[in-house]
């Protein structure tokens, strides 16, 4: 049973497994209550309880998938929606990290899209050289592909800034072009094209003259180790470089 709070209107529109909670620092229990129809999970469908358990206030979150009625006995087998989503990916050697069974409505992710419940199983394929990762969610019925959803979000987005440009000012910049003397284009962000030789002399801020291309270049290949290796998409795992800023230490030692 969900809790009594959701109402009498919720209640009737699911049935739920045992909640899991958590409680936070500053005193919120945080409980999540799974959409289940015959102990099969419906794909999207949770609800999650907020209390304050100092002052017994509470409110949910969530959505759930209303008028779930279906078979849910696959006809083929995980074995055999995995194979079915290899063949679809065209990457038979691609493994497997899951295969679980689910019912599954596009409605609840697009209300565009036609309120239909189907039994799924979603299979999780993965490879690691070249980078591939993938959901696939295969009808347990007819072996057809239902959805797909990436575990790999590439975006990657390089900002080289030039400091041998605002050798006054003290400034740094990208996509900065000198209009007045040279018409070099200082600095580089994503998708720009190579800047070449930097004109300036080699001076404080500038050990090479390919210093912004080289750079550039660098975080590209930094980028893709990490993304194959490790599948860390950027610095922060959601396709960030970071911030763009370096912080140095005040002393050394040797």
């Amino acid at each position: 049973m969900i809790d009594l709070f959701l109402s009498g209107v919720l209640l009737a529109k699911t049935a739920a497994t045992t909640p899991s909670a958590t409680v936070e620092s500053l005193g919120m229990q945080h409980s999540t209550y799974q959409q289940s129809y015959n102990d099969v999970p419906v794909f999207g469908g949770d609800i999650k309880i907020h209390t304050n358990l100092k002052s017994g206030e509470r409110f949910a979150t969530g959505q759930l998938v209303e008028n779930v009625t279906l078979d849910t006995v696959p006809t083929i087998t995980a074995d055999e929606a995995v194979s079915a989503a290899q063949q679809i990916a065209n990457r038979p050697e691609a493994s497997t990290r899951s295969t679980t069974l689910y019912i599954f409505n596009e409605h609840i992710l697009n209300k565009l899209k036609p309120d239909e419940n189907v039994l799924v199983w979603r299979v999780d394929l993965f490879q690691d050289q070249p980078i591939f990762h993938e959901y696939y969610f295969i009808n347990a019925s007819t072996g057809e592909l239902v959805y797909q959803i990436t575990g790999v979000y590439s975006a990657i987005n390089r900002l080289i800034y030039d400091c041998s440009y605002g050798i006054v000012t003290g400034d740094c910049y990208y996509d900065a072009t000198d209009f007045y003397y040279t018409g070099y284009i200082y600095g580089r962000s994503e998708g720009q094209p190579a800047r070449g030789p930097n004109p300036q002399n080699p001076n404080f801020f500038v050990t090479s003259l390919n210093d912004t291309d080289n750079l550039y270049d660098t975080l590209g290949s930094v980028y893709n180790y990490y993304l194959a290796t490790y599948t860390l998409d950027g610095a922060n795992g959601h396709g960030g470089m970071g911030d763009g800023s370096a912080t140095f230490p005040t002393t050394t030692t040797t």
